[in-house]
């Protein structure tokens, strides 16, 4: 297809800028999972077998699956996922000022997609959520045996969990800190569906309803005829992946998701003062992105083929757009302190 063909809803799917979103999405996340975690309290009482259980000496690993196994049981209303969704879903009405996303949930998508949106509605992988649960609980363990001891550890294990509900900020470092990465994938992955779910909103006031899938490479029906496919060739995977990453509506979300890597990567998240903060943002420059670009689509858009080298640029351009954006924002909150 080529680039005029599509020129319109090309404007309508790239002009979105969504990056500031990260911080707050990421906040959300914290806060989901100290409450998730504080809302274990709930448990007290409840199940004597458990605290005899931890008075008899389990070990860490133990506990754990014993502590999970009354959470997750019948009589108990302890869900990880639905704590981290509304969180994310307050902070997305409040940050946009509207009620964008309609829905957002946490489900099985298998071991290869991350997220989707359709139309309004984002569903994230409930995977990521399932192993930050798992290992907070063994976080909680850990602290539990490493401040208590033997015929403690029940009364142990009840303060050191409402201490986290209440926000107690040694406890909660150590929750945070041991899912850090499983925290930045999901609020990346959340970005990466919002940028979707604004495009679907530009789109539909626009007047343009069908949002199929398009893109800047190969020809006219193809892209939507191989993503229509339930089965497809490892040849057919290939093409369709490289056609996925050259389509106006991924092109937006993944730029937004190489100017939040490079965002965290180069410092510019968390600085001290405005003065470590326009040092970090100096050291970007044009070599920074190209590589950035090119380690994210993977070999897939190839700027050396002269049809590609235009998907190519255009990807370059939209991440030095977003992070310009990104970085106004930073500084001017800097600078509001």
């Amino acid at each position: 297809m080529r680039i005029k063909d599509i020129i319109i809803e090309s404007v309508l799917d790239e002009a979105i800028s969504s990056s500031s979103l990260y911080e707050p999405v990421k906040k959300a996340i914290e806060i989901g999972i100290q409450n998730s975690i504080g809302s274990l309290y709930d448990l007290k009482g409840g199940y004597p077998n458990l605290e005899e259980k931890f008075n008899n000496g389990l070990n860490s690993r133990e506990m754990r699956v014993e502590l999970i196994r009354a959470a997750e049981g019948p009589d108990s209303r302890w869900n990880m996922a639905d704590h981290i969704a509304m969180e994310i879903r307050k902070t997305l009405t409040i940050e946009l000022g509207r009620n964008v996303v309609r829905s957002l949930t946490f489900v099985d998508l298998g071991d290869t997609t991350h997220g989707d949106a359709s139309n309004l509605k984002i569903r994230i992988n409930s995977k990521v959520v399932d192993n930050i649960a798992k290992a907070s609980v063994t976080t909680v363990m850990d602290i539990v045996l490493d401040n208590y001891g033997e015929g403690e550890l029940t009364d142990g294990l009840w303060f050191i969990i409402k201490s986290i509900g209440n926000g107690d900020r040694h406890y909660v470092s150590y929750l945070l800190d041991d899912n850090e990465k499983r925290i930045n994938s999901i609020a990346s992955t959340v970005i990466h569906e919002v940028v979707h779910v604004l495009q679907h909103t530009q789109q539909n006031t626009a007047g343009h309803r069908n949002h199929e899938y398009r893109s800047y490479l190969g020809k006219k029906g193809e892209f939507p005829e191989l993503n229509a496919k339930r089965k497809r060739t490892p040849e057919e995977d290939s093409r369709h992946y490289k056609l996925y990453l050259a389509s106006p509506q991924e092109m937006a979300a993944f730029s937004h998701e190489i100017a939040v890597k490079m965002a965290n990567d180069f410092g510019l998240r968390d600085p001290r003062n405005i003065e470590e903060f326009n040092r970090a943002a100096s050291a970007i420059d044009a070599q920074s992105i190209i590589d950035y670009v090119k380690e994210r689509t993977d070999s897939y858009i190839m700027p050396q083929e002269r049809k590609e080298l235009p998907v190519f640029k255009r990807y370059v351009k939209l991440v030095y757009q977003e992070l310009m954006r990104y970085i106004d924002k930073q500084r001017e909150r800097l600078q509001a302190k």
